[in-house]
């Protein structure tokens, strides 16, 4: 039979001098032949399944999304981040010093400060910072050179920052003119103290300043109105007789006023129209402004805008809570790297200027404007990504198809007004100095503590 016949030639096979040879080189081709197809069957499988469903386990969780996510295209979330660690704060704090030394120096030099402030107005008045005790009239026409003109002498309490958590008194000296005061000012500038000339502003924010209870700063007035006088009979009667005018400012679309009674003041805080004019006069608080810093130009470094508050840190945990189905997360920097930052993050790159600035000459920049237009030239940067500053969180889940679709494209979201605190309670009264009864609420943190409470 044929069973006999196999088994006959197989005995014989094996009795022959190199028959166990054969035989065991065929068993070792029939064990690679085997060994080779389950490695290329393996490989085909995963391809397959890494086409079907790889690019829905892409992502900052290794999980798969699939019955959520519409497609699969990739997107990435880009970061530009500017702060610094705490060497780089120090340098860039002994840098701002400098500078300010430098321009204070130059100031000295006759250079004229600019008052950035809104509604800013110049004053006849003489600021000596630190405050000289015991200094009159007679005294400081005798101390300082071209005093001849000194109307007074009286001293001052400015706060050194909004919040009014430190302050320094200042002497002020009246003149008649301000080119009075600058002439003092140039041949005194070897002094001591620090001598600058006073303004006038509505800003709240300004530093070195006190709030003038018995002023205000009117705004916007027509031009049609030329004199002192014709801008005096056009005012409201509760101001014709207590008003006084006391220097010609040159605009009379910006007036500094004396005016003692605050409850007059109040009323008049919406406004008033003069004339057949159809615009509104603004009535503005009047803050005096003792010391205006000195800027050398518009890239002077700002401290705030390098502290690390820790946004990023923060904005980081709301993507891997709110938005896991992101595939990277890329950190733009200037080549700072957060202290805090696990660099072996696999899902997580930091990208310097240097790897995305064609013309390297462009560097060092902290422009936005300038980084953000290069971003496109992040290697490996998915086609479609989501940038954000580092103060942006989310504090909802949001999906790819809350920014983009294949049917809609893009996504835009028009902002809307930000709804005020209490009906009836503008923005803008808060923190007016005035207490007014609709903010009085602790929605608007009693008028921004302009009031006392609910009391």
């Amino acid at each position: 039979s044929l069973c006999k016949l196999v088994q006959r030639q197989t005995y014989t096979c094996l009795s022959h001098k190199f028959g166990i040879y054969v035989a065991y080189a065929g068993v070792v081709i029939v064990l690679y032949s085997f060994f080779h197809f389950s490695e290329e069957l393996l490989v085909w499988s995963q391809n397959k399944y890494d086409v079907a469903f790889g690019a829905y386990h892409n992502n900052i969780a290794a999980k798969s999304f699939q019955n959520r996510l519409c497609s699969e295209v990739p997107i990435d979330i880009v970061y530009t981040w500017v702060n610094g660690d705490p060497l780089l704060l120090k340098q860039l704090n002994e840098l701002k010093d400098k500078i300010s030394t430098n321009l204070t120096s130059q100031q000295n030099e006759n250079t004229v400060v600019q008052c950035n402030f809104k509604d800013c107005i110049k004053l006849p008045l003489l600021v000596m910072l630190p405050s000289v005790g015991g200094l009159t009239t007679d005294i400081a026409k005798n101390t300082y050179s071209n005093c001849d003109n000194l109307q007074s002498v009286f001293s001052l309490v400015l706060s050194k920052d909004v919040l009014l958590t430190s302050e320094a008194q200042a002497t002020f000296l009246r003149f008649e003119t301000i080119d009075e005061v600058r002439t003092v000012q140039q041949m005194n500038n070897g002094t001591n103290q620090n001598l600058t000339l006073a303004h006038v502003t509505s800003d709240v924010s300004s530093p070195h300043s006190m709030q003038l209870k018995s002023a205000f700063i009117l705004t916007s007035i027509p031009k049609t109105f030329k004199t002192e006088r014709e801008v005096k009979d056009q005012l409201p009667a509760i101001l014709k007789d207590k008003l006084e005018l006391d220097n010609g400012y040159g605009s009379y679309s910006a007036l500094v006023d004396d005016f003692a009674n605050e409850k007059g003041n109040s009323t008049l805080k919406l406004g008033f129209a003069m004339g057949n004019s159809y615009s509104k006069v603004e009535v503005k608080l009047a803050y005096l402004v003792g010391k205006i810093e000195a800027h050398g130009s518009d890239d002077v470094i700002s401290r705030s805008r390098f502290e690390d508050n820790e946004e990023l840190r923060y904005s980081l945990r709301s993507v891997v809570k709110y938005a896991p189905w992101v595939r990277h997360i890329y950190i733009v920097t200037n080549g700072q790297i957060p202290y805090w930052l696990n660099m072996d993050a696999p899902r997580i790159s930091v990208i310097t200027h240097d790897e995305i600035f064609v013309n390297k000459s462009h560097l060092p920049t902290f422009s936005s404007p300038a980084i953000e237009a290069h971003l496109h030239r992040i290697p490996g940067l998915a086609d479609k990504f989501i940038y954000l500053n580092d103060d942006v969180m989310f504090g909802k889940e949001v999906w790819p198809d809350d920014f983009y679709t294949h049917a809609d494209g893009y996504k835009v979201y028009l902002a809307w007004s930000v709804p005020n605190c209490a009906e009836g309670c503008a923005p803008s009264w808060i923190t007016d100095g005035y207490c007014d009864a609709a903010c009085n609420v602790s929605e608007c943190d009693w008028d921004g503590g302009d009031c006392t409470g609910a009391d």
